[in-house]
């Protein structure tokens, strides 16, 4: 008996299910045909598995997914898409497993602001991930989160920019990017995730401010080509060869001097509206400081910028803010993080500084969704946190 299936048939039974069979040709139950859904997703399935209700795999992840996520974030050309993607490129990673498809970003906790900033480009309300680890030689302890998405769309159209599997050690931008318009966010971005901009500042030298970044000789050869070709960068010698026995040692570029950062800085932040403000604070200082070649800083009279130690805790715990302490002292933000690095006390800046309100725990726990990451986070404890929401009457 002739039987009745046939390609026109799964051509017809793929319409009704609102997608298409795009195979020609039918041989046998077992041998595989191309099916498209309504959503366009494409995949190789047997015609039995179909019969026996088997359909898109990726919609039924959709249909099953907990977190939202924007799937065509980087298919699109934007300042955000490129930005990010610099970032990822710098201090991203990506893992693939059986359907799994995942994509993420690990930042210490001073960059936390800016890491929700990061996942909220991608519309991805997961929540964040904390972690607290113990240096085994010393006996300071590293605070960071971590966002992360399982999409295969994202996975797969971010690789445009060469973000693939261990990338650490081979990365370097693709030949279509480096002459692109938007080429400027997508170095910001790298520069953000594994860049640094210094103001130094010592008796024999006058104030100025520095920019290094680590990476390998061809990613930090065609980052500084570019800004050769932009006007930025005079001469070709800013890359510090691999030095040591280290096999995978990074090569290192570096720039210094108020002139030509202060270029760097009109170059990385036109018309940027996404950066990782810390760093661009540095980074303008350079415009302050170059003015008229002479790299003399710009202060009042009444600066009180020599200031110690212990006065600036004094300040922190009075002021709850850098900024207010920057005008209490009649000096720049910048000069006040550079003056808290130098001294070495971050750590008690930030205690001295921290504040919450009620809300902001309750938002906290949106965000990292237990208590006792919200409590690790705001320097309180469980019970604390667990009382304020209760409170809150948050569910």
């Amino acid at each position: 008996m002739k039987s009745k299936y046939n390609i026109q048939y799964f051509k017809n039974y793929a319409i009704d299910k609102n997608g298409k069979c795009l195979s020609h040709e039918y041989i046998n139950g077992d041998t595989k045909l191309l099916w498209e859904c309504e959503k366009s997703h494409q995949w190789e399935a047997m015609p039995r598995k179909i019969l026996e209700g088997s359909w898109c795999s990726e919609c039924a992840i959709e249909k099953n997914r907990k977190y939202h996520v924007n799937h065509d974030f980087f298919a699109t050309d934007t300042e955000e898409s490129f930005y990010l993607a610099g970032f990822l490129a710098a201090d991203g990673w990506k893992t693939k497993s059986s359907d799994s498809y995942h994509l993420g970003l690990t930042l210490s906790k001073k960059d936390f602001e800016h890491l929700i900033k990061l996942r909220n480009l991608l519309s991805n309300d997961a929540p964040f991930a904390y972690r607290e680890r113990k240096s085994p030689n010393s006996d300071n302890t590293t605070y960071s989160y971590t966002f992360g998405v399982n999409s295969e769309k994202l996975f797969n159209d971010v690789a445009r920019f060469n973000v693939v599997e261990r990338k650490t050690y081979i990365y370097q931008m693709p030949e279509w990017l480096l002459n692109h318009p938007l080429v400027h966010h997508f170095m910001r971005g790298f520069a953000d995730g594994d860049g640094c901009f210094g103001l130094a500042q010592n008796k024999n030298q006058s104030p100025h401010v520095l920019f290094c970044m680590r990476g390998t000789a061809e990613l930090l050869t065609q980052y500084n080509e570019i800004l050769i070709r932009s006007g930025v960068v005079k001469e070709n010698h800013n890359i510090t060869k691999k030095r040591g026995a280290k096999k995978l040692a990074f090569d290192t570029l570096r720039y210094s001097g108020n002139a030509v950062c202060s270029r760097l800085y009109d170059f990385l932040y036109h018309d940027a509206n996404i950066y990782l403000e810390r760093k661009k604070e540095i980074a303008a200082k350079a415009k302050d400081l170059a003015v008229e070649g002479t790299g003399k800083m710009r202060k009042r009279k009444d600066s009180k910028y020599n200031i110690t130690k212990e006065a600036l805790l004094e300040k922190a715990l009075e002021l709850k803010s850098k900024k207010k302490m920057a005008e209490f002292f009649k000096c720049t933000s910048a000069n006040i993080i550079f003056m808290i690095r130098s001294f070495g006390i971050q750590e008690e800046i930030n205690k001295a500084i921290n504040k919450y309100t009620k809300e902001d725990i309750v938002k906290m726990y949106q965000l990292l969704g237990t208590a006792t990451a919200v409590g690790k986070h705001f320097g309180i404890t469980t019970a604390r946190v667990c009382q304020i929401l209760k409170e809150n009457t948050y569910k």
